[in-house]
């Protein structure tokens, strides 16, 4: 089979692919957390792979304004675009032969493994919006840049403070960041609840509900 050129990739195969490269994270970082013994270094991979949940809503929304209709069903494409065997899909499984391991019980040997990982997301993004001329394949691959850039600065304040203390137990809970991320994740989880409840006062809606729900990934 051939495989076209990188430069030829639609925006969907783009967002097939950030969609599975964040599934593979959510699993990088939820086994990592439920292998590290209990501290702050273990509540830090939680948070982090709670963030991925946004990441890809974000990526969803992207798609829906740019194409003006709701995310189709990327299993049910799969078999038809055959999206795991893009040029861009193979290039995201080699940057993530990092973290294709067991992971690590060790908090400095998981940290660090994670670290490596989001520097080579970060450069990797930022190769990537710089190739195509699409401005949403560049919107998308620039914002994942960022996220991988805030996860490599919170994962290398955890590493500093892991060192320093020299106690096996990070800085994660202490520090500003950490509390700003808390308070974020407060008030999505607040804003979610409100929407429920919306849902739930609403006869019409309800009865949507009740149907069949079709999901994207």
């Amino acid at each position: 089979m051939n495989i076209k050129p990188l430069k030829e990739t639609t925006f969907l195969e783009a967002v097939a692919a950030a969609i599975q490269h964040e599934k593979d994270y959510f699993e990088f970082y939820m086994n990592t957390y439920e292998k590290l013994p209990p501290g702050d270094t273990k509540e830090l991979f939680e948070r982090l792979a709670e963030e991925v949940d946004d990441h890809i809503k974000f990526i969803t929304e992207l798609y829906e304004q740019a194409e003006g209709s709701e995310l189709p069903n990327l299993k049910q494409l799969t078999a038809i675009h055959k999206f795991h065997d893009s040029t861009l899909q193979k290039l995201m499984n080699k940057v993530e032969r990092t973290i294709a391991g067991p992971g690590s019980k060790d908090a400095h040997e998981a940290l660090e493994l994670a670290i490596r990982e989001a520097e080579n997301s970060v450069s990797f993004y930022e190769k990537l919006a710089n190739k195509f001329e699409d401005v949403n394949i560049k919107s998308l691959f620039t914002k994942l840049k960022d996220y991988s850039q805030n996860y490599q600065s919170l994962l290398e304040t955890e590493l500093n403070g892991l060192d320093q203390s020299g106690s096996g137990q990070g800085t994660f809970f202490g520090t500003n960041k950490r509390k700003k991320w808390l308070r974020q994740s407060l008030n999505r989880k607040k804003l979610r609840l409100r929407k429920n409840r919306r849902l739930l006062q609403n006869p019409l809606l309800q009865l949507q509900l009740q149907r069949p729900l079709q999901l994207k990934l």
